[in-house]
């Protein structure tokens, strides 16, 4: 017998030969050398990672955001029902050749809702030259989905700032029907 267990002597007999076999010098060797192989694959792979991540030739930041203000509202509806999503048109207009449309504003608070555009301003400089436009509205328009079934959604759309810097927003307020 390989085992003091009577009980299942093949199954110890089994890891003392499995564990006997892993401490022979040969394995300890081919395990080390296989380690070392791994140490130094990830090491040129750090490397390579590094020098493929410098920072020469990253340009400054080209862009900034800015917040354009709504200039109208289409379509608002008069009241919402629960559940029911409404598409909701507006218009606003880019100062610049240089301002693009990012996104939109949407900032939910209860059933607040705060809307104005987002845009891209390419930072003048070098090639760039930032002229104004003429005025032109351009339209957007996003879907609202109803999820409380009793209130009052009150919308704001950012209109800019008045002439003491304070915001100003055209309101509606929505019932739910």
């Amino acid at each position: 017998k390989h085992s003091e267990n009577p009980g299942n002597p093949g199954f110890f007999w089994f890891l003392d030969a499995t564990f006997s076999y892993l401490k022979h010098p040969t394995i300890i060797r081919k395990r080390l050398k296989s380690s070392i192989i791994m140490k130094k694959l990830f090491l040129i792979l750090v490397v390579l990672a590094t020098v493929g991540c410098t920072t020469d030739d990253v340009t400054p930041q080209e862009y900034t955001l800015e917040i354009l203000p709504i200039r109208t509202v289409i379509d608002m509806p008069q009241t919402v029902n629960y559940n029911d999503s409404y598409v909701v048109n507006y218009t606003y207009y880019l100062p610049t050749n240089c301002h693009t449309f990012s996104d939109l504003y949407y900032l939910t608070e209860g059933t607040e809702r705060t809307v104005a555009v987002i845009s891209r301003r390419i930072n003048p400089g070098g090639d760039v030259i930032c002229e104004d436009l003429p005025y032109e509205e351009i339209q957007g328009s996003f879907t609202f989905h109803v999820l409380n079934n009793t209130g009052t959604y009150i919308f704001k759309f950012w209109q800019g700032l008045n002439e003491f810097g304070q915001d100003e927003y055209l309101v509606y307020e929505i019932p739910i029907e």
